[in-house]
């Protein structure tokens, strides 16, 4: 991959350009393919391993320039090793198409997932790409806690529900609600306070509440009945950062204040 290649144009191009080697796409915004030729004149430093810089680069257009979810061109320009990597599916369910994973199944392409794969789906709140995996694909189905971390952060309380009744074994700890509380979610602490299942929470729940002067969290937990978490260091904290409306919400809620 290469510096920003929107600002250059067709054909040779000179100046600096940094060129980078990784292994890594990201599943969160769009990547193209896009034809990089460097000139046998071309003066190339090598940084290290994974840098290097060029003074020239030709840059190819039209056909050869395609979204990395063009699987037809893609193929046409036998680039197939990007299948290989495990982000390439996260990025089709942030892109809700659950065609690139069909076309793969039906052509044979092996579909290499991993933990990571399905999460923009829990992130983006994507419930059909989700029902379709489990349900439809026949692939297998692979999550992990920070997958329902996610759909806790994101609020999508739609897909905490389904995830519940899903029949999928059960993964998830103490980061879902204590980013419920971290991002204000209410609604997000009131499902899984009424889920019916084991509540994971720490002592981080109560900190960053108070750190983000989310009062009406505050209120929540000391309403809900359930045991609260919190150490020393959050009222010392209070006072360090001036929340003085959370340092009042606490001397008056009549909870034992811990401090050093």
């Amino acid at each position: 991959m290469t510096d920003d290649l929107s600002k250059f144009t067709p054909g040779l191009n000179v100046g600096t350009f940094r060129l980078y080697r990784t292994p890594i796409l990201c599943s969160y915004f769009d990547i193209y393919v896009i034809h990089v030729v460097l000139p046998p004149d071309a003066q190339i430093t090598y940084i290290n391993k994974n840098l290097r810089t060029s003074n020239k680069v030709i840059i190819g257009n039209g056909d050869a320039n395609f979204t990395i979810l063009d699987i037809k061109k893609i193929i046409k320009f036998n680039a197939i090793d990007i299948f290989k990597n495990p982000h390439y599916i996260g990025m089709a369910c942030n892109n809700n198409n659950i065609d690139i994973v069909k076309y793969l199944k039906n052509n044979n392409i092996n579909i290499r997932c991993n933990d990571t794969s399905l999460d923009p789906a829990f992130s983006s709140g994507n419930l059909n790409y989700l029902k379709w995996w489990l349900e439809e694909s026949g692939l297998e189905f692979r999550y992990s806690e920070r997958s329902i971390y996610l759909a806790s952060y994101g609020r999508h309380i739609h897909i905490l529900e389904w995830w519940k009744n899903s029949g999928l074994p059960l993964k998830y700890d103490e980061t879902s609600i204590d980013t419920a509380s971290a991002q204000g979610h209410i609604d997000v602490l009131e499902w899984w306070k009424k889920s019916g299942l084991e509540l994971k929470y720490s002592h981080m729940s109560l900190y960053n509440a108070s750190m983000k002067g989310h009062i009406h969290v505050l209120h929540w937990w000391a309403n809900s009945r359930l045991n609260l978490e919190y150490n020393e260091d959050l009222l010392v904290d209070v006072c360090k950062k001036g929340l003085v409306k959370v340092q009042e919400w606490w001397i008056n809620s009549r909870l034992p204040i811990k401090y050093l």
